[in-house]
């Protein structure tokens, strides 16, 4: 999916039900207190968002949106159960279903949930 610059990607009011991968552009992590918005992080290509809280399907508890125009791979929910229930016999599928697992055991909220990649001219 490409989304442009300034385009708001993620709410604090939308449920964490995909993992969104930054194939190109930069997202900006941001949440706002007393009417003043703070900039968190901004996410590069090669980032993840919600590789956790896809299983939790938790609300969302910062907000995201395109730093610059964005080219986005989307993985819902139910493309994810699908996947397990598919390879559930091979190793692929075990081992999602042994992270999905872990998570839900654990109970945890992630209310920043994101793996950085930092591009080297940084």
């Amino acid at each position: 999916m490409n989304e442009e610059k300034g385009n708001e990607i993620l709410n604090e009011n939308n449920l964490s039900d995909a993992v969104y991968f930054i194939e190109d552009g930069e997202i900006e992590v941001y949440t706002t207190f007393e009417k003043n918005e703070f900039v968190l992080e901004t996410l590069y290509r090669g980032s993840v968002i919600n590789q956790r809280a896809i299983f939790m399907q938790d609300t969302m508890y910062v907000n995201m949106r395109c730093a610059a125009d964005v080219k986005l791979l989307k993985l819902e929910h139910n493309t994810m159960k699908k996947l397990i229930e598919k390879y559930e016999d091979r190793s692929f599928g075990r081992e999602l279903l042994i992270y999905q697992n872990k998570l839900l055991k654990k109970e945890s909220k992630f209310p920043v949930d994101y793996v950085l990649h930092v591009p080297k001219w940084l």
